[in-house]
């Protein structure tokens, strides 16, 4: 059974003289103590140590179960504590954090759809200037302007795209050691990539690097697009 936050507070503080309280179970009244404090309401099974226990149990096949927001919410109201993180478990326990985010993380990665922002908005003030913003796994995507009119770039290989939009140049981020430093050009600069590796302990994984020795291609298309073309999902 669940034990309330202070018990086991408790218990940590004790526990490096579990061997001493050990000890003290031997005596039949505090051995009733310490059975009722901490086994209470648990099934306890009791292996004799002359005797080998052999477990072959068949799991059989494996069933998906959907569990309505209903039943979720009932458990959330019921829990006595709640843990509120503020980084994904799944990532930080898989040493993921710096992979692309096509590798299909369902914590971070975003749905497939059409998103639109503004370049300035696209961008990540790193502490030190580098490369940012990449957006992966590109359909398409166009660079417009406030009357709707500009380019038009889409993937006709089959690779998808990874794109990325600053509004300044490739000289400013290698010159400027901090951000204040980062000007903002009266042009876009625009980088359309097949890949891009990542950063941090990426390299360590060889099924993810981007090899030197290989040949790499990919195709898309570059078009003009207006306003007066329509919807752009129909270009």
């Amino acid at each position: 059974m669940a034990r309330p936050l202070w018990f086991v507070k408790l218990l940590k503080k004790t526990f490096p003289n579990i061997k001493i309280i050990a000890k003290l179970t031997n005596f039949p009244i505090l051995g009733k103590i310490f059975d009722y404090l901490l086994f209470r309401g648990d099934d306890i099974i009791y292996l004799p140590q002359d005797k080998v226990i052999d477990i072959n149990i068949p799991l059989g096949e494996y069933n998906e179960y959907v569990l309505p927001s209903q039943v979720l919410e009932y458990f959330i109201n019921k829990a006595k504590n709640h843990w509120i993180m503020d980084f994904c478990i799944c990532r930080s326990s898989m040493n993921c954090q710096d992979y692309p985010v096509d590798l299909g993380c369902l914590f971070l990665g975003d749905a497939i759809g059409i998103y639109s922002d503004s370049v300035e908005n696209l961008i990540h003030p790193y502490v030190r200037p580098q490369e940012n913003g990449n957006r992966t796994d590109v359909r398409w995507v166009t660079m417009t302007n406030k009357e709707g009119n500009g380019l038009l770039i889409s993937d006709v290989g089959g690779t998808n795209l990874n794109v990325s939009a600053w509004p300044y140049s490739m000289e400013d981020l290698e010159s400027a050691k901090h951000n204040h430093q980062l000007p903002r050009r009266e042009f876009i600069t625009f980088n359309i990539d097949y890949k891009q590796r990542g950063v941090g302990s990426f390299w360590l994984h060889r099924k993810y690097i981007l090899e030197g020795n290989k040949k790499y291609s990919y195709t898309f298309l570059l078009r003009g697009y207006t306003n007066d073309m329509g919807d752009i999902n129909l270009v």
